[in-house]
């Protein structure tokens, strides 16, 4: 045993440092349960544009359209399609609402939410020379409060990823019911 305890020194090491980084990766994850809810907008670019933007007004989602210009030699364009999703954060899914059901929510457009989770897009984080620890989060969603984080999937009906910078999140839901459909 005595002539082997470098040996499983040697082995052991790595494997807790393996054990070490998993836990220390995933157990903010495990922690993370955020009790509120948002609303949040797919395909809506610049409030100047042309065409439907919704926005929050006394705690209500609005809609407020910017008409196209008439006669003026300017070539009109299909605007690209604007939807609703709320993020339910009890079932953590995403699921399309209609502007008449978000109405009917009260949201807060704080950037935290009254539990304290702030919604972030992740970044790039390069490790060591870009070998160890590196990732590229730029498409991902997270729920963080201090160094609890959850990683979210904003995702629709046809399960594909809203990766875009056309995001627009709204407001965290305090009132309202979004469930019933």
């Amino acid at each position: 045993m005595k002539k082997n305890l470098p040996l499983i020194i040697g082995l052991a090491i790595p494997v807790l440092m393996i054990v070490f980084v998993a836990i220390a990766v995933y157990a903010p994850s495990f922690f993370a349960h955020p009790k509120y809810s948002f609303v949040f907008s797919t395909g809506d670019t610049y409030p100047n544009d042309y065409g439907d933007h919704y926005s929050v007004v006394n705690n209500v989602i609005t809609k407020t359209t910017n008409p196209y210009p008439q006669n003026q030699g300017i070539v009109k364009y299909s605007p690209r399609p604007i939807n609703l999703f709320v993020y339910d954060a009890q079932a953590d899914t995403v699921r399309s609402i209609t502007f008449e059901d978000a109405q009917k929510l009260k949201v807060d457009v704080s950037p935290k939410s009254p539990d304290g989770y702030v919604l972030e897009r992740g970044d790039s984080n390069n490790g060591i020379f870009d070998i160890f620890g590196s990732s590229q989060n730029y498409n991902s969603w997270f729920l963080k409060n201090g160094i609890i984080s959850k990683r979210i999937y904003l995702t629709a009906m046809d399960n594909s990823y809203y990766y875009s910078n056309y995001n627009q999140f709204l407001g965290w839901i305090t009132s309202g019911n979004f469930n019933n459909q």
